[in-house]
């Protein structure tokens, strides 16, 4: 009987240092794998933050060269040969083909009749 309690003991020794080698090796190969992941998540982080930022780069660009085409001066020389003052003898005659509702408008703070005058 001592003979099989000391292979009791020396299995359940054994069990227990396998266990303990196999958790520190699941472990450590489990904090590789996260840190591997968490460097290629911040890579890709970084990666979009540069294409986000390239991207206002290339906005703010745009913006610029707009707001710039809309000045007044912009305007006004693009526009300087091709206009002419007007002429006081000339009439023009503009027809219509608008039916009587099509200025007509709800006005959605009042809620009373008359929504097909014109109030302009």
């Amino acid at each position: 009987m001592n003979e099989g309690r000391k292979r009791a003991v020396w299995i359940n020794i054994s069990v227990v240092v396998f266990s303990l080698l196999l958790t520190t090796c699941v472990g450590s190969f489990s904090l590789m794998w996260i840190r591997y992941e968490i460097a290629s998540v911040a890579q890709q982080t970084v990666r979009l933050e540069q294409y986000y930022q390239e991207m206002l780069r290339k906005l703010n660009y745009l913006d610029e060269r707009l707001a710039q085409a809309h000045q007044p001066i912009a305007l006004q020389t693009k526009v300087s040969h091709r206009l002419v003052p007007v002429d006081e003898r000339r009439i023009v005659w503009v027809e219509t083909k608008a039916t009587p509702a099509s200025g007509a408008y709800v006005d959605a703070q009042s809620g009373k009749g008359g929504y097909f005058e014109n109030r302009f």
